[in-house]
């Protein structure tokens, strides 16, 4: 059987076409550019457990310190309760907050950093923009843990890994909001991970088209 040919297109998010769309949404967003905000990604919460809740809560409750210095913009997965969200964040008494629905793309293109108490495919996004990315996090199991050499599913893509301390976050926010922390890419890393679409396959495309 003859096998099929395959064309390398690349991270589809460097598409000019893709680039265009996020840039032409972002200026319309631009009303987030006049204040500093970050990303919170949300993903499930399985009711009031442990695994997914507890460390939600937790950061909140960190959180809520810096309400009057940064905004916090939360993203909704399509598998988070809303109506567990909203209960905590008025359990919490959390301010300075909204609720976007916008592709990962469009509200982390003028984030401070992103955030996320489970590693998310959504934080992909702000990693390749050069947002610094944290999971604050469960326990890790120590046997996954050290499969995943101390650290989460995302790897590379993950600059600050939390395993539910408080005290950590709290410094590594403080960090953030104030910009003493800074971030610093891999360049090779982004080339063999996140490629640009290669010269061949415009050329393969301009032949069917």
């Amino acid at each position: 059987v003859e096998k099929e040919k395959y064309h390398k297109i690349g991270y589809l998010k460097h598409l000019p076409a893709w680039s265009s769309f996020v840039n032409k949404e972002v200026a319309s967003l631009q009303r987030q550019r006049e204040r500093p905000y970050f990303v919170y990604f949300l993903s499930g919460l399985h009711d009031t457990t442990k695994y997914l809740y507890q460390p939600l809560e937790e950061s909140l409750y960190v959180l809520k310190k810096y309400n009057q210095q940064i905004r916090t913009v939360f993203k909704p997965a399509f598998i988070t309760k809303m109506d567990d969200f909203y209960n905590l964040v008025r359990k919490v008494d959390y301010g300075n907050y909204e609720i976007s629905y916008a592709h990962p793309s469009i509200i982390s293109y003028h984030a401070q950093f992103a955030l996320a108490y489970i590693f998310t495919t959504a934080l992909f996004n702000a990693f390749v923009m050069g947002k610094p990315v944290v999971v604050y996090t469960q326990h890790a199991d120590p046997c996954h843990y050290d499969i995943l050499g101390n650290q989460t599913v995302g790897g590379r893509a993950c600059d600050c890994t939390i395993f539910q301390n408080p005290d950590q976050l709290d410094a590594i926010l403080e960090s953030l909001i104030n910009n003493q922390l800074k971030i610093e890419r891999d360049h090779e890393f982004l080339r063999e991970n996140f490629p640009k679409t290669p010269p061949e396959f415009w050329n393969f495309w301009d032949d069917i088209v």
